[in-house]
């Protein structure tokens, strides 16, 4: 999971999977990790900011300290000074700010103050201060896809309000199949590997045929049903190393999914929509909540053989 859209992963043994993204499990915790429940956005442009605008995002690590609800971050491999948000006082104070998201659809959150902000955009502009770079907590105010995303939904026919997620792009769930990645690892004309990392998913699958998710309608792990929503179309936040922060010279691997993954080829009455977009992975929409484990069988119902 990715506590902060766009920051660094959170690897689970196990999580609580629910309708807006996948949790963290915590006995006794008063605050737990939710996937993308914090987000960075811009106050004066009204708009969300994303590793597509600073990479450095990407090395933003997430964390609860100790008994009291204090959520911590900092930076990976790095001695910036962390910076601690208590959030049970952001949500008492309840100061809703609004902005949009990927559709330009509006969405609610709950501001984090003018600390966070100082902390976040010296960060990002390397020592500038901007007090429009705003860190926000879902406020659970609810996503529509009507209007912002009728060119989208008119071809996948199975989004929903419901699936949104928090503050997820598309859907609440992302789904990479390792061997997918393996055999892009074998095209790709550098000596660099990529991970799934570099997908961003919620669950990464193995030991399955490469790319046979593009076939996946229904997918049941421990307790959780999904029901796949759409193909994952990539962008230029896939050449970013999860780990460095660093965006690869040569702008792989999108290069080289781009020359045998579009989505027009696999999908044609997604070609009009999607254009050039490469793909790698689904998105899926949750239909029973309850808790998947590291090594659970994965199992699908495919519309092929």
């Amino acid at each position: 999971m990715y506590p902060l859209k766009s920051g660094y992963y959170k690897e689970l043994d196990s999580g609580s999977c629910q309708l807006k993204g996948i949790e963290e499990i915590i006995n006794m915790q008063p605050y737990i990790l939710r996937d993308r429940n914090f987000i960075l956005f811009d106050r004066a442009k009204g708009k969300f900011i994303t590793a597509k605008v600073y990479e450095r995002i990407t090395l933003v690590d997430v964390n609860v300290k100790g008994q009291l609800p204090i959520v911590e971050f900092s930076i990976r491999n790095d001695h910036w000074l962390p910076l601690e948000v208590d959030v049970v006082k952001v949500l008492n104070e309840a100061n809703t700010m609004k902005f949009k998201m990927h559709f330009n659809e509006e969405v609610k959150c709950y501001d984090c103050g003018d600390e966070a902000s100082v902390w976040f955009s010296r960060f990002l502009l390397k020592g500038r201060i901007n007090r429009d770079i705003r860190l926000g907590i879902c406020c659970d105010h609810s996503r529509t896809i009507a209007n912002s995303w009728d060119k989208y939904s008119h071809v996948y026919n199975l989004l929903s309000n419901e699936d949104t997620g928090r503050f997820s792009d598309i859907a609440s769930y992302m789904i990479v199949n390792e061997e997918s990645v393996n055999d892009l690892n074998t095209r790709v004309p550098c000596e660099e590997k990529f991970t799934s990392q570099y997908f961003r998913p919620n669950i990464v699958v193995k030991h399955c045929i490469p790319y046979e998710e593009d076939t996946w309608d229904w997918i049941k792990i421990g307790e959780s049903i999904f029901r796949v929503i759409k193909p994952c179309t990539r962008c230029i936040a896939i050449t970013i190393d999860p780990e460095t922060g660093v965006k690869n010279p040569n702008l792989e691997p999108i290069r080289t999914l781009r020359q045998y993954r579009r989505l027009g080829d696999i999908d044609q009455k997604a070609k009009h929509l999607e254009g050039q977009s490469p793909v790698m992975g689904v998105y899926a929409g949750l239909y029973n909540p309850g808790v998947i484990k590291t090594d659970d069988i994965v199992f699908v119902a495919s519309h092929q053989k």
